[in-house]
């Protein structure tokens, strides 16, 4: 409990670009992981929202630790519970994602204004691996407004 609210009482964000080491190459999920943690906090986002099959997406996030909700949905009931554990992120359990982006997108959006997790105006980063259910990591970061 010490250590815990020690680490949380500290405000400085860890995905902040000082801190970044120069000279190494970071995989694409972790880019995404710590652009989407920066773009939310410079669009002044109500959440960052990750679509995940395996709950990767929102373990990268989190490690993150930013200032914003994480929001991580995924249709497989063994990922909603392991993610519910994580530091930060709220966990849904969705339906089968949709093979178009857009669908899924708007099927979203609509999902968290009616659950009161977003509200109409409300930007919002979401993370996720496109195709769905052919990509194996996160490959798109993309900024929306609901």
């Amino acid at each position: 409990d010490r250590i815990i609210t020690l680490m949380e009482s500290r405000n400085s964000p860890r995905w902040d670009l000082k801190r970044r080491k120069r000279g190494v190459l970071y995989t694409t999920p972790y880019a995404i992981g710590y652009s989407a943690c920066h773009a939310a906090d410079l669009v002044e986002g109500a959440a960052i929202i990750c679509l995940t099959q395996t709950g990767s997406t929102a373990r990268m996030i989190a490690r993150f630790r930013p200032g914003k909700p994480i929001i991580a949905l995924t249709p497989r009931r063994e990922t909603y519970n392991r993610m519910a554990m994580l530091w930060g992120v709220y966990a849904v359990q969705a339906d089968e994602f949709q093979d178009s982006t857009y669908k899924t997108i708007a099927n979203l959006k609509e999902e968290l204004i009616n659950a009161g997790s977003l509200k109409v105006g409300d930007t919002i980063v979401i993370t996720a691996g496109f195709p769905f259910h052919q990509r194996p990591h996160t490959n798109m970061m993309r900024i929306e407004s609901v």
